[in-house]
């Protein structure tokens, strides 16, 4: 008898170490693409966190002008806001954004990356 009550303590306790660990995991959203552009590849990457998002493009080729740019839609604890964050520069640029507010939900993104001004690669995002 103790056994089995050992036993189903036991259980219910994996149960709520398991329920406590989903209830508080967080969305994710991630892209990857790659292909080339004038014979040289680019990789470009995108995630989209519940409290973050961001853009990275890497190209081969160093001396191309680079720019990984997105919109992001999010919620915190002071309304809903829309962040338009990009970076500039040559090899690899990352555009990144983070919310510091416990209440943050990054829901929505729209990514964009150029190489020189061509547009090489666009897609979205939802949580």
């Amino acid at each position: 008898m103790k056994k089995n009550k050992s036993r189903l303590l036991a259980g219910i306790a994996v149960f709520l170490l398991v329920t406590a660990v989903m209830s508080t995991s967080s969305f994710a959203s991630g892209d990857y693409y790659e292909n080339t552009y004038n014979y040289n590849m680019y990789i470009c990457r995108s995630t989209l966190l519940d409290y973050s998002c961001r853009a990275k493009l890497e190209c081969q080729e160093s001396s191309y002008i680079l720019m990984a740019e997105f919109y992001a839609a999010y919620n915190d604890s002071y309304g809903s806001h829309i962040a338009h964050i990009y970076d500039i520069g040559r090899s690899s640029v990352t555009a990144y954004y983070r919310s510091y507010d416990p209440m943050a939900d990054f829901f929505y993104a729209v990514y964009d990356y150029y190489i020189q001004s061509d547009l090489v690669y666009s897609t979205y995002l939802y949580n």
